[in-house]
């Protein structure tokens, strides 16, 4: 199915892949999972970890009109993203700390050098 005909059709398909479920609920596919993660969304059958997904239609629509359980997923996606973002900040805030340590203690030692010469 395309993407007009999921939107625009009168009657869903009983069984929506990841693609056709973000399209209704207005994630990104790869936030489908993050949803899954958090045990808001739960794929129709036990389908392996790589495996393709599916969700019951009437499930999602209903879940697309809970406005409880949106603010729920909007909360779990924005943290999921935030926390992303906060472990690469932190890593890079890191590294340039590491540096600027290294940085001092080679001036230090060049200085010591230094004193060490002249005196």
């Amino acid at each position: 199915m395309s993407e007009l005909t999921v939107l625009d059709s009168l009657r869903l398909p009983a069984r929506l892949d990841v693609r056709q479920t973000a399209m209704l609920l207005g994630v990104q596919e790869d936030e489908i999972q993050i949803l899954m993660r958090a045990k808001l969304l739960k794929p129709l059958g036990e389908p392996a970890q790589n495996g393709h997904k599916y969700f019951s239609s009437s499930e999602i629509e209903a879940l697309g009109k809970d406005r409880a359980w949106l603010d729920r997923a909007s909360k779990t996606i924005t943290r999921n993203w935030r926390s992303k973002r906060g472990t690469v900040e932190a890593t890079r805030s890191k590294a340039r700390v590491a540096t600027l340590r290294d940085e001092t203690a080679a001036d230090q030692t060049n200085d010591k050098r230094k004193r060490h010469n002249l005196t």
